[in-house]
């Protein structure tokens, strides 16, 4: 999920869905997309990654931040990408 610089404090997922249980990290971008005008659109953005254990409550923890994020922010799409991955701490 990409949050534009002005908004990263607010659209982190523990901010959206404070319910939710989620490690995550930020990392500073750089994004552009073709938007519904047709016209490519280009942003500084963040770069959200949320750690989870991959079955369906978390899958959804996540499409319910995705949406919220969408809705608070009145943006026309989030990006998701979604991959198995092993993690040590």
């Amino acid at each position: 999920m990409t949050c534009c610089r002005k908004c990263v404090h607010s659209c982190a997922p523990h901010r959206l869905l404070p319910n939710q249980r989620v490690d995550l990290a930020v990392v500073e971008a750089t994004g552009q997309w073709k938007g519904q005008s047709g016209q490519v659109e280009r942003e500084r953005a963040e770069v959200v990654t949320v750690l989870h254990a991959g079955d369906a409550p978390a899958r959804r923890a996540v499409e319910e931040i995705a949406a919220e994020y969408k809705r608070r922010f009145q943006q026309e799409a989030v990006l998701r990408e979604r991959t198995t991955a092993c993690t040590h701490f």
